[in-house]
């Protein structure tokens, strides 16, 4: 992890991620009872991607791949630019929302023990996740998020708990591809209209 260096700073960092969430969900394919998860080390900083966040969003939402981001965030600026925001706000505000989005969580350590710190916690978030079901009372099949909330009650005297869970999911009626491309159905070249 000491040696990780991106040369000049020009990560395309949400390409990096939205190529890699689409690798990962390929797998669950072959194997549906496993997890997916995609750890991302990085300081964050977004640089010259093709895909938009949206998209990347629009893939989270599609697909069930947790996304973890360790963010070395420590060597950016906090004086604010033009965009009223610090390349380390950016930073922070880009991994929280796609780890956010994926049900996943984000870390910002400070020194190498924390980092291994944190690659720890994510081993034991993997292993110690719940599966939550409930019925539905949306039943349309449009194709459209759903945003859901969950939370956790605290016993009186316990340390306060807090889940991390997606943000929602895909209803049934579009597919993962159609979402990519903002709903919209891709023509096909002769035959069907």
């Amino acid at each position: 992890l000491q040696d990780l260096h991106a040369e000049g700073g020009q990560t395309a960092l949400i390409d990096a991620v939205y190529l890699a969430i689409k690798k990962a969900a390929g797998w669950r394919e072959r194997d549906a009872a496993r997890r997916r998860a995609v750890v991302l080390v990085t300081d964050g900083e977004e640089r010259a991607s093709y895909y938009k966040l949206s998209r990347l969003q629009s893939l989270l939402h599609s697909t069930s791949v947790q996304l973890f981001a360790i963010g070395l965030t420590g060597e950016l600026e906090d004086v604010a630019g033009f965009t009223n925001k610090s390349p380390r706000e950016r930073a922070v505000q880009l991994l929280a929302s796609i780890a956010r989005e994926s049900g996943g969580r984000t870390f910002y350590p400070k020194k190498v023990k924390e980092i291994v710190e944190a690659v720890n916690q994510i081993a034991r978030d993997m292993r110690t996740q719940d599966v939550v079901g409930y019925a539905l009372t949306n039943t349309a099949r449009d194709g459209k998020f759903r945003r859901v909330e969950v939370t956790v009650e605290t016993p009186p005297g316990q340390p306060k708990r807090i889940a991390f869970a997606r943000p929602g999911y895909l209803a049934p009626g579009a597919s993962a591809d159609d979402q990519e491309e903002g709903g919209k159905k891709k023509k096909k070249k002769g035959g069907d209209k």
